[in-house]
C-alpha cells in the first residue's frame, strides 16, 4: 500500500498548523511516535502476553533510527505509514481468528 498522499496531506496540515514552529513539529511527531509504540504494544500483548511485547514496544520507542522520525519535521509521515501497518496486520489477525 502507498501512503505517501496520505503522508503528504498530513505534512500540509501540520505545515498549516505549525508553520515554523519546529517545536510544535516535534511535540505532533512525538506524540504520533509514542502512539505508534503503544500500539505496537497492544498489538504484541494480543498476540501473546509475555514481558517481550513490552520490551520490543520500549526498543522500538527508544531505537536511535526512530529519533530522526521524530525530530525531523518531514519524517513525521513515515510514523504515519507504521501505524497504517500496524492497523492493517491487526485487522488480518482479526480476521484470521473469525476464520478458524
Amino acid at each position: 500500500m502507498l501512503y505517501r498522499p496520505l503522508m503528504f496531506a498530513g505534512l500540509a496540515l501540520e505545515n498549516a498548523w505549525f508553520k515554523r514552529d519546529f517545536r510544535s513539529w516535534n511535540a505532533a511527531n512525538l506524540g504520533i511516535h509514542l502512539a505508534v509504540s503503544y500500539l505496537l504494544f497492544e498489538i504484541l500483548w494480543r498476540i501473546r502476553r509475555s514481558l517481550l511485547a513490552c520490551g520490543f514496544a520500549l526498543w522500538f520507542a527508544l531505537l536511535a533510527s526512530n529519533f530522526e522520525l521524530v525530530t525531523w519535521c518531514h519524517l513525521g509521515g513515515y510514523m504515519l505509514g507504521y501505524g497504517l501497518l500496524l492497523l492493517a496486520l491487526y485487522a488480518r489477525g482479526r480476521m484470521d481468528e473469525g476464520n478458524a
